[in-house]
């Protein structure tokens, strides 16, 4: 079954994508293109996802970044799982970051990098911590 239009889903919000593909028995959708999902806080844009029902669970691919009125999340894949009807978490997956923009007037912010690159100080640590 395909879809080219928005779809609503009471599991992971509004849906905007060209196309989706549904997989009724194994409860797997797949939506190429541009992405767009809204729930409750969270808006998220993908090229690709795919949304494991079953394991309550979801891939967010190419290019993928969500986020919230103060945090947005980027990597090169975001990974998310429902309870319910809501987000209970998110993991990123290869050279993540994660923005924060807060505080009164919105006047802190900061950055959280990471990625799969040796660094220096992570050879000094893992040298140290082996001996």
């Amino acid at each position: 079954m395909s879809y080219r239009a928005a779809s609503q889903n009471p599991i992971i919000g509004s849906v905007v994508v060209e196309p989706v593909t549904v997989n009724q028995k194994d409860r797997i959708a797949h939506a190429e293109g541009r992405v767009h999902v809204v729930q409750d806080s969270l808006e998220a844009n993908a090229g690709r996802a795919i949304y494991y029902d079953a394991e309550h669970r979801g891939l967010l691919l190419d290019s993928p970044r969500a986020s919230t009125g103060e945090v947005t999340v980027r990597g090169e894949s975001l990974e998310v799982f429902t309870k319910g009807k809501e987000l209970e978490r998110m993991r990123v997956h290869g050279n993540g970051a994660i923005d924060y923009r807060g505080g009164a007037g919105g006047g802190q912010a900061s950055t959280l990098t990471a990625g799969g690159i040796a660094s220096p100080r992570r050879e000094a640590v893992r040298a140290f911590t082996s001996r």
